[in-house]
């Protein structure tokens, strides 16, 4: 019995073979997809993309990029992303405009690798924008493909010996796991000599608020172990205002001095002011990102590290309509906020300087009930910043968030998600812009935890950060 989504999936591919097919463009059935070919008979069911191969030879002139695309576009799918060079790299990412179901085609290269002949791919995200140019390369033994009856079709698809270069020797034997995953360790003919450390003075300082320990702290040693560099493109540093058997060792090793806390109170500040001292005195910090305990990554490591570095803004998420706006005057925005080294360094003259003493004397009798978190940072930076018009402030910050948030208006504190109310909302979340998200439950943030693709939404992120 075939599956829905095997059905959705089929529907795709059927409208790319027609596209191909009516301009006598040859393919094949690349990775996943082929491997479900062979071994399933089926689509894989945690797969969420279909993957096609064209040989270079085949396709080596603009022209046929150009019919491509425009076939492709004729047949329900709208052209997401152009990668590589058409000589070397290319690769063309769609989406169907219905089923909203991603379809990938690469360019297949012969090429040689440690004296041997090969043929070369390549691919994009994630730990790969951090490679010799930017981008993934993957050999395997040159190959002839093979037909296969497919639900319904005839295909040409990899032979099973390139299965073997691809998954191992156990190909046969089903294992979970995504394309970031599987950059990780899963494929075998990626060619991992071809790492290059990223630059040390870029770094980003992951700056954790934290009770006792990082709720979902799993998820965020997977996280940073994506970064498997001797020279490390991060920092951490932490807050602990109880140290229990719960805090974990990484965050034991990387805490500063803690001083008295309290919800709402404003040694918040001080806190998160103190963590940006300690983080500034390393010179190669070039970001700060202020974390919640209750947070989670939303992509992988090399996505959230690209995403971070492509913009020289801060990020902060204004709210001008705030009840906290409406009752003070004061501009209200959410404390988890992300800050290049310029503005890190102008919070701490918050504590520092006797400008900013005045300021927090001032501020102190007007927030009213609010809290300080959420009022002392942002007016700051719009006193340094934003007092001739929004539109200054704009040009030093991006006005989006960095942690997402989800409140009902009801409660006074942000719903915690359960799995069926987080796989709900997967999209908007993912969506959202925020590269973190806070309050889940144990399964809800075991489940969504790096699991957000960017390669779905190439340009939303990118585009959001660098305005």
């Amino acid at each position: 019995m075939i599956s829905e989504k095997s059905k959705i999936f089929n529907e795709v591919l059927v409208d790319a073979k027609h596209a191909l097919d009516s301009i006598g463009i040859p393919f094949h059935l690349h990775s996943g997809t082929a491997l479900g070919a062979h071994r399933e008979h089926d689509f894989i069911q945690h797969d969420d993309d279909i993957d096609l191969a064209v040989f270079y030879e085949d396709v080596n002139d603009k022209s046929s990029v150009d019919d491509i695309i425009k076939s492709m576009e004729n047949n329900g799918f709208d052209l997401e992303a152009k990668l590589g060079k058409l000589n070397r790299g290319f690769e063309l990412k769609f989406t169907h405009n219905i089923q909203a179901v991603s379809l990938d085609i690469f360019w297949v290269y012969p090429g040689r690798y440690r004296g041997k002949d090969y043929y070369i791919l390549s691919s994009y995200y994630g730990e790969c924008d951090n490679l010799k140019h930017k981008m993934c390369v993957w050999a395997y033994r040159p190959y002839d493909t093979v037909k296969i009856k497919f639900l319904g079709h005839t295909y040409n698809v990899l032979p099973k010996m390139t299965l073997v270069d691809a998954y191992g020797k156990d190909w046969k034997i089903p294992k979970k796991f995504n394309y970031y995953e599987g950059l990780e360790e899963g494929y075998k003919s990626l060619i991992r000599d071809y790492f290059k450390p990223v630059p040390v003075d870029n770094k980003i300082a992951f700056c954790f608020l934290l009770y006792d320990s990082v709720v979902h702290g799993k998820q965020w040693y997977d996280f940073f172990k994506q970064d498997k560099f001797p020279i490390k493109s991060y920092s951490v540093y932490s807050h602990v205002k109880t140290i229990t058997n719960k805090t974990q060792e990484w965050i034991r090793e990387n805490h500063i001095r803690a001083i008295k806390t309290g919800w709402c109170e404003e040694n918040l500040v001080w806190a998160w002011i103190n963590l940006l001292k300690q983080a500034l005195k390393d010179p190669n910090n070039k970001y700060f990102v202020l974390l919640s305990g209750e947070c989670i990554p939303l992509f992988g490591f090399w996505d959230t590290y690209k995403e971070i570095t492509a913009s020289k803004k801060s990020r902060i998420n204004i709210d001008l309509n705030s009840e906290a706006t409406i009752e003070t005057g004061l501009a209200y925005a959410d404390q988890w906020i992300l800050l290049n080294r310029k503005h890190a360094e102008l919070l701490v003259e918050l504590k520092t300087t006797e400008k900013g003493k005045e300021f927090v004397k001032n501020i102190r009798k007007l927030i009213g009930d609010f809290c300080p978190d959420e009022l002392y940072p942002v007016n700051w930076f719009m006193e340094n910043y934003g007092k001739s018009s929004f539109a200054s402030f704009k040009r030093e910050f991006n006005v989006m968030p960095t942690t997402y948030t989800y409140w009902d208006g009801k409660h006074t504190s942000p719903i915690r998600y359960t799995s069926p109310r987080m796989r709900k909302d997967k999209g908007k979340i993912c969506s959202s812009g925020a590269l973190f998200a806070r309050k889940f439950n144990k399964k809800a943030g075991i489940e969504l935890s790096g699991k957000c693709d960017k390669r779905k939404s190439p340009r939303r992120l990118s585009r959001r950060s660098r305005s």
